[in-house]
């Protein structure tokens, strides 16, 4: 298996205008690339099935056009395995760059962006790419002091947890600061894995950082206090 580079894309910045589309699905007559692995969710533990995906090239030439063309279709099984298997055009082998988007619910689904990207990616080559997609839980938030904080003062705290590629070190998650200030109480994190929240206290010029680590069920709430 030959190494590739990869990048990650959200879907607002691949938006292209003026594009030339051909969403007709290709076959691949020989030479095949194939982007195959799996969708999981609860920090990699569980697999995510039918999940419907879709491989395309696109290639970016100005920011008023370029070309797109769907290369292949797929849905994941019950152990969440996918595989998108495709030809490489010449024009594809050093230009533009390929995007896997899957489609999932995103009310029930923590998901900051719906898609990974690879670029020039060779013929007749394998990669396997698994993709952690956590499941979305809540968090009410309640400060307990908020009139201790004065205008000299300031306090975050960083709400984060795995996703993405994986095995991998990126993580995600809400940032909050303290009072909420026009900011709702109740914000969304990863559910059925580890959240690691970082809490920043910089009171009368000394800063103070402590961590906690919540686990919260998927589709439920849990309150996490604090004090200033």
């Amino acid at each position: 298996m030959k190494n590739t580079s990869l990048i990650l894309l959200t879907g607002g910045l691949l938006a292209l205008v003026g594009c030339k589309k051909d969403d007709k699905v290709e076959t691949c007559p020989g030479s095949c690339t194939v982007i195959t692995g799996r969708l999981l969710t609860a920090g990699g533990t569980t697999p995510l099935a039918r999940v419907p995906l879709t491989v395309k090239w696109l290639n970016r030439v100005s920011l008023f056009g370029g070309d797109v063309r769907t290369k292949a279709t797929a849905t994941t099984n019950a152990d969440g395995w996918y595989t998108l298997r495709f030809f490489v055009r010449d024009d594809e082998l050093h230009q533009g760059y390929f995007k896997v988007d899957y489609s999932v619910d995103k009310s029930k689904y923590y998901d900051l962006g719906s898609d990974f990207a690879f670029m020039e990616l060779p013929r007749d080559t394998t990669i396997v790419q698994d993709y952690l997609i956590p499941r979305k839980a809540y968090v009410e938030l309640v400060l307990t002091n908020p009139g201790a904080l004065t205008a000299a003062d300031s306090f975050w705290s960083n709400f984060s947890s795995r996703s993405g590629l994986f095995p991998g070190t990126s993580t995600a998650g809400p940032a909050v600061s303290w009072p909420l200030q026009g900011q709702s109480s109740r914000v969304e994190v990863a559910g059925d894995q580890p959240v690691v929240v970082e809490n920043l206290r910089n009171k009368a010029g000394v800063r103070v950082v402590t961590y906690d680590t919540l686990r919260i069920p998927a589709g439920t709430t849990q309150p996490y206090t604090v004090t200033f």
